[in-house]
């Protein structure tokens, strides 16, 4: 869920532009330990309407977050497996992606980290509590993993399919959203059978699984292993191989807020 603006950002004529959308706070979730990630929280319904993914570095005056966000999820990572940033500001989230001409891109935005969901009475998840230390963090936009708009028309995907993204070793799973009804999930992930570079993950590697529908029914569950497909770059051009996933983590898993 999100919270609107009640003061949309206008033109100089104080229109809003018919291909612009809204302001509005664009709650995220917060993955990642090695490296730092915020899955925006989508709707079918702007302006929330995109699927989207950075990589950013978090910074706030007198302290560094990330120690502290590491801390308590290790205290309470068994408990509490999701945590989410809610900003504090309302911005357009497309500036996050590319300029234009009067709203040059936004590379950074203030917010609070919580353990849980920032939204008290969330259905899938536990009320958050925000994080001693963590009330007024800088989010810096280092990386556009993912940005993609959901169409509630869009064509549906003849198999389960995620994207692989992460550094290194850390690696995760997010579900590639279509159409309503959908799911939103989020896990930690293990893959066997080719080694990705930093730099094939950057903008993340689509993986399916056939034979398995795309469907909630169909999910990958906590610590499942099972095959899967992705297309990698080869001397004679691009060629599909099998991979082996292991998923890990469930951090997030969202249905209600696509149902339509």
């Amino acid at each position: 869920m999100h919270e609107d603006n009640m003061h949309e950002d206008k033109t100089h004529s104080g229109e809003q532009p018919a291909n612009r959308d809204r302001a509005s706070i664009h709650g995220m979730l917060l993955v990642g330990e090695e490296t730092a990630y915020l899955s925006h929280l989508p709707m079918f319904m702007s302006p929330h309407n995109y699927q989207a993914l950075f990589e950013v570095t978090l910074t706030a005056v007198g302290s560094d977050p990330m120690p502290l966000y590491l801390l308590d999820r290790k205290a309470h990572g068994t408990q509490f497996k999701m945590y989410s940033f809610l900003p504090k500001e309302s911005f357009v989230l497309t500036d996050l992606l590319s300029p234009d001409a009067e709203h040059p891109r936004l590379s950074s935005f203030k917010g609070s980290v919580f353990r849980g969901h920032f939204e008290s009475g969330h259905a899938h998840e536990q009320q958050g509590s925000l994080i001693n230390g963590l009330d007024l963090v800088v989010a810096h936009v280092t990386n556009v993993v993912l940005f993609r708009k959901l169409d509630p028309h869009g064509q549906a995907l003849p198999q389960l399919e995620y994207v692989i993204f992460g550094k290194g070793q850390e690696l995760f799973l997010v579900h590639v959203i279509t159409r309503p009804p959908d799911f939103d999930q989020i896990l930690g992930a293990k893959v066997d059978g080719h080694q990705f570079t930093d730099e094939e993950l950057r903008h993340g590697v689509p993986v399916t699984f056939p034979g398995r529908a795309n469907a909630e029914a169909q999910k990958i569950k906590e610590q499942e292993q099972l095959l899967g497909q992705v297309r990698v770059a080869a001397e004679n051009g691009p060629t599909v191989i099998q991979v082996a996933v292991q998923a890990g983590t469930e951090f997030y898993f969202e249905t209600d807020d696509l149902v339509s």
